[in-house]
């Protein structure tokens, strides 16, 4: 196995060290990765992401459109976007062994990994800018039609 740790911030250096000599064997830390995150994520058998803070998740649906299974932290943001055993996973925030007991679950079961990736595609097909664009275009025409007596467009 491989783990990938993909971001940056001020305890990299700590979990670096905390790798061993695992790191650069199969622990890696790749930095910033803004421009190539659909490539992580295509790569990758599950993306993780145990943020305990997040008030959407948009990264999450960014693995799912990539076709990646998704295991995540159980906050609040995520919990919109992850119905577990759905479309992902999620664990207990802040609880590692719950995490690490979501990753083997999902890692190895490849029925259940298609599984939340086909229904992670529905997902995403729920975001997508032309049916937010239309649904938003639909909220301002109610809005005209109730003040103004008018459609919007």
């Amino acid at each position: 196995a491989r783990l990938l740790v993909v971001g940056d911030g001020p305890l990299r250096r700590y979990y670096e060290r905390r790798a061993g000599t695992l790191l650069n064997k199969q622990i890696f830390f790749e930095g910033q990765a803004n421009g190539n995150r659909p490539e992580y994520f295509a790569t990758s058998q599950v993306f993780c992401y145990p943020a305990t803070k997040a008030s959407f998740g948009i990264t999450l649906l960014e693995a799912m459109a990539a076709n990646t299974p998704v295991v995540a932290a159980d906050n609040i943001g995520f919990k919109g976007v992850v119905q577990t055993g759905v479309n992902g996973c999620l664990a207990r925030q802040g609880d590692p062994d719950d995490l690490a007991r979501a990753l083997v679950t999902v890692l190895p079961d490849r029925a259940l990994s298609q599984r939340m990736v086909e229904n992670g595609r529905r997902m995403v097909e729920r975001y997508s800018w032309p049916r937010v664009t239309d649904e938003i275009l639909a909220y301002y025409n109610d809005i005209f039609l109730a003040k103004k007596g008018e459609r919007f467009i």
